[in-house]
């Protein structure tokens, strides 16, 4: 894997939150190197910022300093519309919660990132259909979230984040959610797709079971790697 270039790279990234009058660190000197295909594993206690942490790497919190590289571009140096640009083809979110939309099917729901990037209609219902197959819910492509058990819906947000084929998946607390059984066959599909594809794996879980099969596991301490 070294000879593999960085898929994300992070340099004395931090994140301050003010209310006018105090100052709260929640990042400090964050320092990271993701290579293509590894999977990391970020724990950390309640409120130690791994959640803050995903979302500056994902681009959706703006850095209060340092950098984020994301296939060698900065992206604290883009616009925000060439950061959702760089979002959508790059990077692939999976929560705690699925954020399914509910009046839409399963494949409308996984089609969507294609269809808002301009992939017409076919095209984008095809890979969709793939996507969704490739997560065992071949039989469940026109149900509605409220129709597909717990399970179901967080391997269909999953098909929805793999849709563009990222090259690297930030995962915050994906099993979460989810009773034993399911969370185990959440995390094989994850690793079996990390094989398949080379997509990098950025994970925060509680879970050290999950988290002792990925790469390496960093721990998160008051806002910074111990």
């Amino acid at each position: 894997m070294n000879d593999m270039p960085f898929a994300l790279q992070a340099r004395d990234l931090g994140k301050q939150y003010s209310d006018g009058i105090n100052t709260v660190d929640v990042l400090s000197g964050i320092d990271m190197d993701i290579q293509a295909g590894e999977r990391i594993a970020i724990i950390g206690a309640s409120g130690s910022g791994k959640s803050t942490l995903l979302n500056c790497l994902g681009g959706i919190d703006e850095l209060s300093r340092g950098s984020v590289t994301i296939n060698g571009e900065d992206i604290s140096q883009m616009s925000e519309l060439a950061r959702c640009r760089m979002r959508n083809h790059h990077l692939g979110f999976i929560y705690q919660f699925h954020h399914l939309l509910p009046e839409f099917t399963a494949l409308e729901n996984v089609a969507m990132p294609l269809l808002i990037d301009g992939v017409d209609v076919q095209q984008a219902t095809r890979s969709a259909e793939e996507a969704l197959t490739e997560m065992g819910l071949a039989q469940r492509l026109t149900h509605k979230p409220g129709e597909l058990s717990g399970g179901e819906r967080q391997r269909a947000a999953i098909a929805r984040a793999l849709i563009h084929k990222p090259m690297c998946v930030l995962a915050d607390e994906p099993t979460g959610n989810l009773d034993s059984k399911n969370a185990q066959q959440v995390i094989d599909i994850i690793a079996t797709l990390n094989t398949t594809h080379n997509t990098s794996l950025i994970i925060v879980t509680h879970d050290m079971h999950i988290a002792e099969k990925m790469d390496r596991v960093l721990e998160l301490v008051d806002g910074q790697f111990r």
